[in-house]
């Protein structure tokens, strides 16, 4: 901690120490068939729900979508498209459902597909999440 000891009695200021150390994290990019991003009207309200195994959003940019999908995937998302405009993104995907029991197993079995959402973003958007390396800021007080 560093404090500033000629502040008025009772005040004190902390000031953070920011790192970067290497960690994993998925950096978003475009597929190699390029991208199926449909462009956003301008006009449109900016709107975006997000459910599980559901992401919908009107006028979303790509810093947007990648941090809505840090969200889904467990890690944080890098967004290295170079893509600059606004999209309207519809993304399903599978949950990953685990072990059932009585009534779920029901719904497990009705479900005749099932993806993961690396290859929702894949198929729906042409981007791909790829798992690297990179540094990332920690905080440390």
């Amino acid at each position: 901690y560093v404090t500033f000891p000629k502040l008025a009695a009772g005040v004190c200021l902390v000031a953070a120490v920011c790192a970067q150390t290497p960690a994993s994290v998925y950096v978003l990019v475009v597929g190699r068939d390029g991208t199926q991003i449909p462009d956003s009207d301008p006009g449109r309200k900016k709107s975006i729900v997000q459910a599980p195994g559901k992401l919908v959003a009107r006028r979303m940019t790509m810093p947007e979508l990648a941090k809505a999908l840090s969200g889904f995937v467990g890690r944080p998302v890098v967004d290295e498209t170079g893509l600059q405009g606004e999209y309207d993104v519809n993304l399903t995907w599978t949950l990953d459902a685990g072990p059932r029991t009585g009534k779920q197993q029901v719904h497990l079995h009705e479900a005749v597909e099932t993806r993961s959402i690396f290859s929702a973003v894949r198929e729906e958007l042409g981007l791909d999440l790829v798992l690297r390396k990179k540094p990332v800021e920690k905080q440390e007080r």
